[in-house]
């Protein structure tokens, strides 16, 4: 009876244990601690720096064909199309289906994966 109750106490310490997730408050106010700014995203001062940093060095115009999977986002109309298939931000936050970019490398940090995604939310403007 006792291995029965103590085989059933490791049990559920085991289920309740695997269930827990450990945030502390540095980790959920992250952005706001560490100066992420969402709330004045435009394409030219915050979108284009991002790209040319992180992905213009294999899509630009003069290397999408050798190294970019013939994918270019150097040009404006290019980048808000791939945008609107789902291409880049699958790709970005290395969602299952996407090839994981920027290709060996780390993943872009959140603050500029989150401008990314306020930029596409306010509607893809060219500003």
């Amino acid at each position: 009876m006792q291995k029965a109750l103590a085989l059933g106490v490791f049990i559920v310490f085991m289920v309740s244990a695997g269930s827990c997730a450990y945030n502390n408050e540095e980790d959920l106010y992250a952005d706001e601690l560490s100066g992420c700014d969402t709330a004045n995203v435009t394409y030219s001062g915050t979108v284009l720096p991002i790209l040319q940093a992180s992905c213009l060095g294999c899509h630009s115009t003069s290397e999408h064909q050798f190294s970019g999977g013939n994918i270019e986002l150097e040009d404006f109309n290019s980048f808000q199309t791939k945008i609107g298939e789902g291409y880049v931000m699958g790709a970005i936050t290395h969602s299952p289906g996407f090839s994981r970019m920027p290709k060996g490398g780390a993943k872009l940090d959140t603050c500029s994966i989150k401008q990314i995604q306020t930029w596409i939310d306010k509607g893809m403007k060219n500003d």
